[in-house]
């Protein structure tokens, strides 16, 4: 619940970016997050139905026009200017500008879990909810590293203006101005799909953890309005906060992925317990990369460690009061 403050908004501010570049409009960033918030919220209230048809929708639209990305990339190599890796020294690299790279990589994958709040809306759980993780991370991976490959052949990186907008960039290269305003709205997208999933499924977790009052109450479409409107109001806080105060969101983000950081090491302290066999090796490997990754956002933890604590504090009081 911790990370809904701090997560989805980073996201929905990124899509509003990169739909202000497709339009032309960079200066009205703060405005399009704010209408990409309330028409989530919509889309949202209208139930989980009709939300998972434009979800998987969408989701198909992004998967083709990224595969078409990485295909154009493929036909157009004859373009391509990548750095010369024989040409680079070790005296070029530093080891913060390593774990930063690391934290910010993290940060591509880190969510997945949120699908485990969703597994309630599933017709067979034990048999379509681990195929659901399981193809998830094969198509996000191969599509990542695909279009990685495309980005470091192409050059597309090298400054704040071009790295926030690779891709806007690597379109422009293939298809002109029509490329900049597809990729655009496909980075919007994007955006908007990974974010309305995490409050959607934070707003179901909020009801699971409140049963019995005012946010396990339902409406037509089992939507849960009460938790709903509470994890909209959250993120609405903070991408308001973000543009009065200009925060930089690589902090934001920094600071999400303490908690997500934490989450992920206790999960494989309990896989470590819990499994045998390859599964608990896995778990062991798992655990010592979480803490590398961990100690390399440095002083961000602590908002996750803070979040953790007070948990903690609430385990202890609700223990001794009982």
């Amino acid at each position: 619940m911790s990370v809904i403050p701090i997560g989805p908004p980073v996201v929905i501010i990124t899509g509003a970016s990169y739909f202000a570049s497709a339009i032309g409009m960079e200066d009205y960033g703060f405005l399009i997050s704010i209408v990409s918030i309330f028409l989530m919220f919509i889309i949202n209230v209208l139930g989980m139905e009709v939300s998972s048809k434009i979800q998987g929708a969408l989701s198909v639209v992004c998967l083709i026009i990224f595969l078409g990305i990485i295909v154009v990339g493929i036909i157009n190599l004859d373009k391509a200017d990548p750095v010369n890796i024989s040409s680079l020294k070790l005296s070029d690299y530093s080891l913060s500008s390593v774990f930063s790279a690391l934290a910010m990589t993290f940060w591509c994958f880190v969510g997945i879990e949120a699908v485990s709040h969703l597994a309630g809306e599933f017709k067979d759980v034990k048999r379509d909810f681990p195929r659901t993780i399981i193809f998830s991370v094969i198509i996000v991976g191969f599509l990542y590293l695909s279009v990685g490959i495309i980005v470091f052949l192409f050059n597309a990186y090298g400054n704040s203006s071009i790295n926030d907008n690779s891709l806007v960039y690597l379109l422009s290269i293939f298809y002109g101005g029509i490329g900049k305003f597809v990729i655009g709205i496909l980075g919007f997208i994007t955006c908007i799909l990974a974010s309305n999933l995490y409050i959607l499924s934070s707003s179901r977790l909020l009801m699971a953890l409140n049963k019995g009052n005012k946010f396990s109450k339902v409406i037509k479409g089992n939507v849960p309005i009460y938790s709903l409107i509470v994890s909209f109001l959250a993120v609405l806080v903070t991408v308001t906060l973000r543009f009065k105060f200009k925060i930089d969101l690589s902090e934001l983000i920094n600071y999400a992925n303490g908690v997500f950081i934490l989450i992920y090491l206790f999960v494989m302290l309990a896989g470590i317990k819990l499994l045998s066999g390859v599964k608990k090796v896995l778990s062991i490997i798992s655990f010592f990369l979480c803490f590398i990754i961990l100690f390399s956002i440095g002083k961000h933890a602590i908002y996750g460690i803070a979040v953790f604590g007070f948990i903690l504090a609430g385990i202890v009081l609700h223990r001794k009061f009982k």
